[in-house]
């Protein structure tokens, strides 16, 4: 491939990527407002407490 070629694949690229780019985020981010909002919307309560351990004694 010539210099000329290959500029024009970049240009080519650089004019179709950020459509491409806009569609998945907007893709990603409809599934996120499904599944229930911002990343980290976990809170202390909904996590599942640890259980309790029985004391260990010395030997």
């Amino acid at each position: 491939m010539s210099i000329d070629q290959l500029w024009d694949l970049y240009r080519q690229t650089e004019a179709i990527l950020p459509g491409k780019l806009a569609a998945k985020q907007k893709a990603l981010e409809e599934r996120l407002a499904k599944l229930g909002g911002a990343v980290g919307s976990l809170t202390r309560q909904t996590v599942r407490a640890r259980r309790r351990y029985p004391k260990v004694l010395p030997k």
